[in-house]
């Protein structure tokens, strides 16, 4: 028994050397082993997040940043509840005849006009089934992506026992942001890390990548091992990754009888003034969107394109709805709600 003790022990130690010898290698030889630019991920390029500099916002495990619960900050649009929501706080468990939306979405739906509009429409409108009681509950959080509104439904929104998923999404949502985030007393810096395919597999630990030079190594080198084996590319890497992370979002939905849909925000302007690259977003999402058969509401072919100028919340933003632009927009969901999801008496 001694020298089985003897020879575990003995192996614990020789593992341990092995991995601190490894972690201060390669802190020594930080470029070894690399085959793509090494100035994309090395730790040492640092940029503060513009949004995450305001009080509102967090370092998350799970999303790489969240609004705080219970903040108050003036930048909010409106203070965020228990659950880091925006808006107003509905008890969890709930009351006979609720029907409960979770909205996902970026910093559109985080605005927050159009859920407050929705919602009071749907409440006071005597043409619906007035048997429910609707709530939206809002995770919107700027600059969020598709693989976020992914991760948040499954670990955070299927606690909330939502009877709908609403997804506000925009048209740059399929381009990935799988930056870490930390905080230090300069307020939130980010890192860049190109980690998209092993994400796909794990949840890659952000304390670790900041701090162990030896995991951040293998997890790099793993993911550059996923993107050699895949097939070459026929189509954008936007598109792959969009349909990925919608597909998985659908599935859960359909594994727990959740209906879904999605609002597809366009840029407010018309279509023959978007550059190349957003013409490629516009038609990259509504593509597969209809592949993958959920519905869908494009507001583009909703609103009448002289208006979309006007639309807007200020004139250089082209985003960004405006208070009464998300009063309008919330007229057209409404209706499609109404016609889709919501018997008429």
């Amino acid at each position: 028994m001694k020298k089985l003790l003897f020879i575990l022990i003995s192996l614990l130690i020789g593992v341990g050397f092995a991995l601190i010898s490894l972690e201060l290698f390669l802190r020594l030889n930080q470029k070894f082993g690399y085959n793509y630019s090494f100035s994309r991920f090395r730790n040492e390029k640092e940029t503060a997040l513009r949004e995450c500099n305001f009080g509102y916002i967090r370092p998350s495990s799970l999303l790489n940043y969240e609004i705080i619960p219970n903040c108050h900050d003036p930048n909010l649009p409106t203070p965020s509840n228990s659950y880091g929501l925006i808006g107003k706080e509905y008890k969890l468990k709930k009351d006979k005849n609720t029907f409960r939306i979770l909205l996902l979405g970026d910093s559109i739906a985080w605005q927050d006009w159009s859920r407050q509009f929705l919602e009071e429409s749907l409440n006071s409108n005597s043409l619906l089934d007035t048997k429910y009681k609707f709530e939206i509950w809002n995770s919107g959080c700027p600059s969020y992506d598709v693989r976020r509104y992914y991760l948040y439904l499954k670990d955070r929104g299927l606690n909330y026992k939502p009877d709908m998923v609403a997804i506000y999404l925009f048209m740059n949502d399929f381009y990935l942001n799988i930056n870490v985030y930390y905080k230090n007393q300069a307020g939130i810096i980010e890192y860049y890390f190109p980690i998209t395919e092993i994400s796909k597999r794990y949840n890659v630990s952000p304390f670790l990548m900041k701090h162990s030079y030896l995991y951040r190594f293998v997890i790099l080198r793993l993911n550059s091992f996923l993107l050699a084996k895949k097939k070459p590319k026929v189509i954008y890497q936007m598109e792959e990754d969009g349909r990925y992370y919608l597909q998985m979002i659908k599935d859960i939905c359909e594994r727990n009888k959740i209906p879904l849909f999605i609002v597809i925000f366009p840029y407010l302007k018309p279509i023959d003034e978007y550059r190349d690259c957003q013409v490629s977003e516009y038609r990259t999402i509504c593509k597969v969107t209809k592949d993958l058969k959920i519905n869908y509401l494009n507001l583009y072919e909703h609103l009448p394109t002289k208006d979309l100028y006007a639309l807007r919340e200020n004139k250089e933003d082209e985003i960004h709805p405006s208070r009464e632009g998300h009063r309008i927009i919330a007229n057209i969901i409404y209706d499609y709600l109404s016609d889709k999801f919501f018997s008429i008496n």
